[in-house]
């Protein structure tokens, strides 16, 4: 298999939304981290959500579109862009890699994920103790 180049990262929450937009009302505590890879000259983006009302799960995306892009436009919008935004994000992920390919293939950079998730100040609970880690997170997060 061909290396794995990475081409970015990013993390964000939803607490420094405009005040006027439809995520900022009543939205639950909400963190997005990604990082871009070219894998076989494709770009694939690997994505993982934290929100405060879930606390206990990460949601993850493997897609060969920015998923991050579409949720940081819905901090922002108004309600008149908010269902467009929505089917948006629902195209993307319906076209999601295999979850079993993605853990085996970027095993590394979904672990960064959780931990990008965590400095930025997700209360994600993963246990350290176990001697492997890694095989923990994959079963506690998808």
């Amino acid at each position: 298999m061909s290396e794995i180049k990475e081409i970015s990262r990013r993390v964000m929450d939803n607490s420094d939304c405009d005040p006027s937009s439809i995520s900022f009302m009543g939205a639950p505590l909400a963190y997005d981290a990604e990082i871009v890879v070219e894998d076989n000259g494709e770009k694939i983006y690997l994505h993982a959500q934290w929100i405060s009302e879930a606390p206990e799960d990460v949601i993850f995306e493997a897609t060969k579109e920015s998923i991050y892009d579409v949720y940081e436009k819905l901090n922002n919008a108004g309600s008149d862009e908010f269902d467009d935004l929505i089917n948006e994000r629902d195209r993307i992920e319906s076209e999601k890699l295999d979850r079993t390919y993605v853990w085996e293939r970027y095993a590394r950079q979904m672990s960064d994920l959780i931990d990008m998730l965590m400095e930025a100040g997700a209360e994600i609970e993963v246990e350290e103790d176990d001697d492997d880690e890694d095989e923990e997170k994959e079963e506690f997060l998808w």
